[in-house]
């Protein structure tokens, strides 16, 4: 009976777990196939249906040629070559599976935002909490315009992916896992040294493993150090690496040149602005920890972004998102209740919004895309609106409350 009672209650566990996994991929799976059609839409002109020069879409809808050649450009371009992961995922499942290069490509990079989206649902705990997160994830900026020019995601997938592994590990006090998975994160982006801060504030301060944490922090920088310089050698880099991040700091002159400003500009807008204004007053909903190392990961990488890369590229800015997507549905919903209980007030701000979602999105100039090609300013438009009533409700939470109409 002893056993009997142990195999149920095991038995029953692995019904529950299966049960929260495939709760956890019903979104996934119904929002990736509608981010795969925005794709291929005949009047859009992204990565996956390039129309320019001598690349055209297949049969399929995809452009085919483009897809092979930008991964052998990231296998053989050096600075782009010191992030193997992704290049040398596709080339190797292409040579074992004989799919092309561009199809592989194209699997890996859904599967990478599948599993970030699985991982963001048991980081906000599951259940509505965990589909809210993921709502917010696929509604993103950086993910919904993903291979449209100027995004142009290629190594974010799977390194969300890992990162995102490595944040639930850590949740879960697994720290040796953690930085396992922090360590392969690198060779996928470099950028994820930026979210060590959050890390270290997060599990290396006063979890009982920190020794192993810091420890494991150590080996990773030697080990990148290590790698970055023999990569350097091995793939032939132009330069040295200090004229390389001289070359970079010109670009901050590029992005704030008199006809790139409001670009630069409005692509941080688009990608943090919200979830910046949701981490205000958002009370339990969001842990005061979790909201700390989201603002200095925003302080330290939106900096560097302006200052060595092309901002117009938004997937570049959203890389402090990680720490925020597992909390802003919650935040938002609170948002929501608290415009909703200005009673009266709650209305003023509409034809506000409504002026400004018409108007701002015609100073949104771009120069890496041609609007009609994309949708950028139609999503803009919408999310002027939200931007504007989350605003007026967290500013209205400081001021006395207004009784609610009987």
């Amino acid at each position: 009976m002893g056993r009997l009672r142990f195999h149920s209650g095991w038995l029953s566990c692995g019904m529950i777990r299966l049960r929260d996994f495939l709760k956890s991929l019903l979104l996934p799976l119904l929002c990736l196939p509608l981010l795969l059609w925005l794709h291929v839409q005949p009047s859009a002109n992204s990565m996956l249906n390039l129309k320019y020069e001598q690349y055209a879409p297949d049969a399929l809808g995809i452009s085919a040629d483009y897809l092979a050649e930008e991964v052998q450009y990231h296998r053989t371009e050096p600075a782009f070559a010191r992030r193997p992961l992704t290049t040398q995922t596709v080339w190797l499942v292409h040579g074992w599976s004989g799919w092309s290069v561009a199809y592989v490509w194209l699997v890996v990079q859904l599967l990478g935002w599948l599993v970030a989206a699985v991982l963001l649902y048991y980081l906000a705990a599951g259940g509505i909490g965990g589909w809210w997160a993921q709502v917010f994830f696929f509604a993103s900026f950086s993910v919904v315009f993903a291979w449209f020019p100027p995004v142009y995601t290629f190594d974010e997938p799977l390194q969300y992916a890992v990162l995102l592994s490595a944040l639930l590990a850590a949740q879960r006090n697994a720290i040796f896992g953690a930085m396992l998975l922090f360590g392969i994160s690198l060779l996928a982006r470099e950028t994820g040294w930026l979210l060590w801060p959050a890390l270290a504030w997060l599990f290396g301060r006063n979890s009982e493993r920190k020794a192993l944490f810091w420890a494991l922090s150590i080996f990773w920088l030697l080990a990148y150090l290590a790698w970055w310089f023999w990569g350097s050698a091995m793939y032939g880099v132009s330069q040295q690496p200090a004229g390389e991040v001289l070359l970079r700091l010109t670009l901050l002159e590029q992005n704030f040149a008199a006809d790139r400003w409001g670009e630069s500009v409005w692509t941080f807008v688009l990608v943090l602005a919200l979830p910046l204004l949701l981490s205000v007053n958002s009370k339990d909903t969001w842990p005061k920890a979790w909201r700390q190392v989201f603002w200095l990961t925003v302080l330290l990488n939106s900096p560097l972004v302006f200052s060595t890369a092309f901002a117009r590229e938004a997937r570049l800015f959203a890389l402090p998102l990680l720490l925020a997507w597992p909390f802003l549905g919650s935040a938002f919903k609170l948002a929501c209740l608290q415009w909703w209980q200005l009673g009266h007030r709650r209305w003023w701000i509409v034809p506000i919004a409504a002026i400004l979602a018409v108007w701002l999105p015609q100073t949104y100039v771009m120069s890496g895309a041609h609007p009609d090609a994309n949708y950028f300013h139609e999503y803009l438009t919408v999310y002027l609106v939200l931007l504007t009533v989350v605003l007026w409700a967290k500013c209205n939470t400081y001021l006395p409350k207004a009784t609610a109409p009987s």
